[in-house]
């Protein structure tokens, strides 16, 4: 090849090089860039409004101790039977807060019930089966967990029962019904 032909080819592939970079940005015209202003939050905002000051300062509360509420109690008493005397006007009764029922608290159980473990099981099937057959011999059945899932172990009771010689007198019932031996473990219904 001819030299003159190959300085030829390298100036055209410079030229058209140069031409691939700065020609976009020459035929893109005036860029448009977009600034976004920030406004500050304050961190604590400024009260000055006269609605939100308090016309009279909060004083605060004196509570009395025991002693003090006894001799309290005692001056009104005295003062009341006076008064019961001379008028017989209806006294006020204050009414009793109302109470929601979501807020009482579960007895405290001092001791616990008793339950015959019959087993640990990982097929779910065998556990629904169990329990059914244990129910339909009326015997109160359950299994922890509730619903028995395939592969993981799941724990299969009879009871709970008050009287642990009750639940041992269930035991041969439930071993000539299910050919399961049960051991007799504590059980507290609060700790599920």
């Amino acid at each position: 090849m001819n030299s003159q032909l190959k300085h030829r080819l390298v100036g055209a592939t410079v030229l058209v090089a140069l031409a691939a970079i700065i020609l976009p940005d020459v035929l893109d015209g005036q860029k448009v860039s977009r600034k976004q202003d920030f406004a500050m939050i304050p961190l604590q905002p400024q009260l000055s409004s006269p609605e939100f000051q308090l016309e009279q300062p909060i004083e605060p509360l004196n509570v009395p101790n025991d002693s003090a509420i006894m001799a309290a109690e005692n001056r009104t008493s005295e003062a009341e039977v006076a008064d019961n005397v001379d008028s017989e006007q209806p006294q006020p009764v204050a009414a009793e807060p109302p109470t929601n029922p979501t807020d009482r608290q579960l007895p405290q159980f001092k001791d616990s019930g008793w339950v015959l473990q019959l087993g640990v099981f990982r097929n779910a099937n065998n556990v629904n089966s169990l329990i059914a057959k244990l129910r339909d011999a009326g015997f109160p059945a359950f299994s922890k967990p509730k619903t028995a899932i395939q592969g993981k172990p799941t724990w299969v009771y009879v009871g709970p029962n008050l009287d642990k010689n009750k639940l041992s007198a269930m035991q041969p019932e439930v071993k000539r019904l299910t050919g399961l031996n049960g051991r007799v473990f504590p059980y507290n219904p609060q700790s599920q």
